[in-house]
């Protein structure tokens, strides 16, 4: 706008008008999705809504508004079912939307074992752990666990394919929260680490006739090896191989493993003599103290395990409780 005055001075004004869209009030959540699970008690909702002027809130909670975009920030949950409604109010205009989520804790799931790291050698494991709720369903890479009611579980024949191997363990509760672990193992075939596995008990004529015997260990194998098939478990139940076994009812059956890497190792036929399964594997140099103070590997006894097909640099010891033979 101007005008001149008299003398012929031109003066001029200007105003800026901004025109609003009267068009409907409209508003829509476009997160979460519906009937999203989230393990949070609080959540951010996040949508769209036609007129930048609106005010909007969510169950309460007031929401930034930044050109066509509202997000409220915090709105809270209560466990299980809730409803989020979204309200935009531009004078006496009102809209809404809703979207139901579902809020649920998350299971707390532990793999116990194998270990992170563990180098296997067989083509399936059983891996075992705890979840803090029993009622909870387990699965380790799609195989069920079972679970008592202490909340430990054992997922049985987790299959490895060779070289790195992830196991994750999936715990879902009845509202759907769902708890991970994951552990990575790595199954080493031919030309991977090496096992020996030695079974030495105090039976006179076998392993120890008495702790002034030498210990006699290779030769008596096919002995041991015919009275564990005359009970009906011969060794090749053993994983790996037996080399040697000696058993009696009235002593506790010692079997060594060993092997020329760290970690740990299973022996998943212990568990049938009351023995753990899985066992870590320890410095060689600690075996003379573990034994009796003998030295299976010291060449200077008759009955030594030397030579063997490699150095071994670890062992692990499983006690077998319950091993009987025929008297």
């Amino acid at each position: 706008m101007t005008a001149t005055d008299a003398v012929g001075l031109v003066g001029s004004a200007s105003v800026t008008v901004v025109l609003t869209a009267g068009g409907d009030l409209g508003i829509e959540i476009t997160t979460p999705a519906p009937m999203t699970i989230v393990s949070q008690a609080a959540i951010a909702v996040s949508g769209s809504v036609t007129d930048a002027t609106a005010q909007v809130d969510v169950n309460g909670v007031a929401a930034t508004v930044s050109g066509t975009t509202f997000t409220a920030t915090g709105v809270p949950l209560e466990l299980g079912s809730n409803v989020l409604v979204a309200t935009a109010q531009r004078g006496a205009d009102t809209a809404a939307d809703e979207v139901t989520v579902v809020y649920a804790t998350v299971p707390v799931v532990v793999i116990e074992s194998p270990l992170d790291g563990a180098t296997l050698t067989t083509p399936a494991t059983d891996v075992t752990g705890t979840v803090d709720d029993p009622s909870a369903f387990v699965t380790v890479n799609g195989v069920v666990a079972s679970v008592d009611a202490s909340g430990q579980f054992v997922a049985l024949g987790v299959h490895l394919e060779p070289g790195p191997n992830e196991l994750t363990a999936v715990a879902e509760n009845a509202l759907g929260g769902r708890g991970t672990d994951m552990v990575t193992v790595t199954r080493q075939d031919d030309g991977a680490p090496k096992l020996r596995l030695v079974l030495v008990s105090m039976r006179p004529g076998f392993g120890f006739g008495d702790f002034e015997a030498e210990p006699i260990l290779a030769e008596d194998v096919a002995a041991f090896r015919a009275e564990l098939a005359a009970m009906g478990d011969p060794p090749s139940s053993f994983e790996p191989a037996v080399d040697v076994i000696a058993a009696n009812g009235n002593f506790a059956v010692h079997a060594y493993v060993f092997a020329d890497h760290d970690g740990q190792v299973s022996l998943p036929a212990a568990a049938d003599f009351g023995a753990f399964d899985v066992e870590p594997l320890r410095p060689i140099d600690e075996l003379a103290d573990d034994l009796w103070g003998v030295d299976l590997l010291d060449p200077s006894i008759p009955g030594r395990l030397l030579p063997w097909d490699f150095a071994p640099t670890h062992f692990a010891r499983f006690t077998l409780q319950s091993a009987e033979v025929p008297q």
